[in-house]
């Protein structure tokens, strides 16, 4: 992955603060209780048309490397679930309770297992398919 002496990087950080971004929403749509809050049970269906795109995306860019996904991804949730709380502390006034607190790490988990597992899905899809189409 080395042309003319510049290192390709093995992510997409575009594609990971999408995700990550999503995940901050995922949470504002499943909490109660103010302005910002969705209280929608159903608030992981989010996870469904980010991570399809996600797949299909990194498949498409990266030549269906799993590395760069597995990175992009992993990127993006440590941006949503650790970088943005912790800003949240840092410099918003919350406390550790607040951000640590069942309901978010119960939201996350959804998301999280909705999200891979489309993932996983659109992937396998998009490697059965064949390149291109076939001549009749």
């Amino acid at each position: 992955m080395v042309a003319f002496g510049v290192m390709r990087r093995p992510l997409s950080l575009w594609v990971a603060v999408l995700i990550g971004v999503a995940v901050h929403a995922d949470w504002h749509l499943a909490r109660h209780g103010d302005r910002l809050s969705g209280g929608l049970a159903l608030h992981w269906l989010l996870a469904i048309p980010v991570f399809a795109f996600v797949a299909w995306y990194m498949h498409r860019r990266f030549a269906g490397s799993m590395i760069a996904a597995a990175w992009t991804i992993t990127l993006g949730l440590l941006l949503g679930q650790v970088v943005e709380p912790l800003t949240e502390v840092l410099f918003m006034g919350e406390t550790w309770a607040d951000v640590l607190d069942p309901e978010r790490s119960s939201a996350f988990t959804l998301f999280l297992v909705v999200g891979i597992a489309t993932f996983a899905l659109v992937w396998w899809l998009g490697r059965t398919r064949p390149n291109a189409p076939t001549a009749r």
